[in-house]
């Protein structure tokens, strides 16, 4: 006849297990979610782009989420327009489990009329070290129109 102490055990152990004892990293590329605040935008203004953390996990990722990318759809392919300033802050930020961050990303000036996305660096988890998985993530494709657009 088992110990009744054994098989608390064993039960409080089946239940931390089957409860989740930790949060599963569910890889590169499905750890956040990204949104902007709406579809067109003027040159030279500015979008608002909302990081989500998806997962119960923290979450690293470069100050200010740099270097951000803006790309330019042309002739059937994705083309950078505008890199990544010269230089970056050397600090990491936390993206806490389920939580979101806003990024504002300020458009050129000169942009033509086109369709554009931004490329973000992907967070990685918490006291890791980003991988070559962690690829950059893209958002949501945005127009950009000769017409006036609020900022």
């Amino acid at each position: 006849m088992p110990n009744g102490n054994a098989l608390l055990f064993g039960s409080i152990t089946a239940l931390v297990l089957a409860c989740g004892g930790s949060a599963t990293d569910p890889g590169p590329g499905r750890r956040v979610s990204l949104a902007l605040d709406r579809n067109n935008y003027s040159a030279g203004g500015d979008v608002s782009v909302m990081i989500t953390n998806l997962t119960e996990l923290s979450l690293a990722y470069p100050g200010d989420f740099c270097p951000v990318s803006l790309q330019r759809f042309d002739a059937g392919s994705w083309v950078t327009v505008s890199g990544p300033p010269s230089g970056c802050a050397l600090f990491l930020g936390i993206l806490l489990g389920k939580q979101s961050a806003r990024l504002v990303y300020h458009l050129p000036a000169e942009l033509r009329a086109g369709t554009y996305r931004l490329l973000l660096p992907a967070p990685w988890p918490e006291r890791t070290q980003p991988t070559q998985a962690d690829t950059p993530q893209a958002t949501p494709e945005f127009t950009v129109d000769s017409k006036a657009f609020p900022t």
